[in-house]
């Protein structure tokens, strides 16, 4: 396609004649990407940050500088984390919350 998968407003016949079918195992696939990636997102921040305050304190103070920067990186890098783990999170569940709207409202 070359479009990134975007129909760019191309009718169902315009594309083949092939209609895109509402399937709940995709929302259920993504969602489980999403709390995937949540549980990975602290643990990477925490190591980038750590890794920066680590180096930037080590710079500045030396020994003991690391090691101060180095926890404070730690802290930053948790609470970034932390928030970009609860966006995946509710992103997750809003898409799990919509296929069950579906469901509900299919039958």
């Amino acid at each position: 396609m070359g479009n990134g998968g975007q129909n760019l407003g191309l009718t169902a016949s315009q594309q083949g004649g092939k209609m895109v079918q509402y399937d709940s195992k995709v929302i259920q696939e993504f969602a489980q990407a999403l709390y995937n990636r949540a549980a990975w997102v602290i643990f990477v921040d925490m190591a980038i940050y750590g890794c920066i305050g680590l180096v930037a304190g080590g710079i500045t103070k030396g020994t003991m500088g690391a090691v101060v920067g180095g926890i404070i990186g730690l802290v930053i890098g948790f609470n970034t984390g932390s928030g970009k783990a609860f966006q995946y999170k509710l992103q997750a569940q809003t898409a799990l919350c919509q296929a069950k709207i579906e469901q509900n409202t299919s039958s």
